[in-house]
């Protein structure tokens, strides 16, 4: 959850520069030789970096999105605490955001066209389909509200009619 475009290096043998993706490219291309398909799960309700574990806001530092865009990418408190509200982790994306909802459609663009997978799974895919600007941050009930005409949702369902590709949700809460 803190690559969105890139295999995870510790899984890959060839640790030299681009050789996880290399890998993960002929590992795709062996499974369909032989008739498999390939899901891949994907987090994109939250990401692992900083944190509000036990109230503490300093758990973890930022590594990438909340580095230098954190209002951009997060759901936030009026306080400027970061919001849990599904994720457990106290980080959740939010896709009232374009700039969040592009780097979805971004990545999941990137693992079909270029890494060539065949379909997802979204983890907590409610989170996708919230619009926490539409209510006030500190008011929880209308900021867990799901829409199932978010922009989001819509338009990851035109991208696998266009691919022609699976998406699984995780139906949270």
């Amino acid at each position: 959850t803190l690559g969105f475009f890139a295999p995870n290096r510790l899984y890959a043998h060839d640790q030299s520069p681009g050789g996880p993706t290399r890998e993960f490219k002929e590992m795709i291309s062996a499974f369909h030789d032989v008739g498999l398909e390939v899901y891949l799960d994907v987090v994109y309700n939250h990401t692992a970096e900083g944190g509000n574990w036990g109230g503490d806001v300093n758990t973890v530092g930022f590594t990438t999105l909340g580095g230098f865009a954190t209002a951009a990418y997060y759901q936030m408190t009026d306080s400027k605490i970061l919001v849990d509200g599904a994720t457990g982790t106290g980080n959740q994306i939010n896709y009232s955001s374009e700039v969040a909802r592009r780097l979805v459609l971004d990545s999941l663009t990137y693992w079909t066209e270029t890494m060539l997978v065949d379909g997802f799974r979204v983890d907590l895919a409610t989170v996708l389909g919230r619009l926490p600007d539409h209510a006030g941050r500190e008011d929880w009930g209308n900021q867990r509200r799901f829409f199932g005409d978010h922009p989001l949702l819509l338009a990851i369902r035109d991208l696998a009619a266009e691919h022609d590709i699976e998406v699984i949700a995780e139906a949270w809460d």
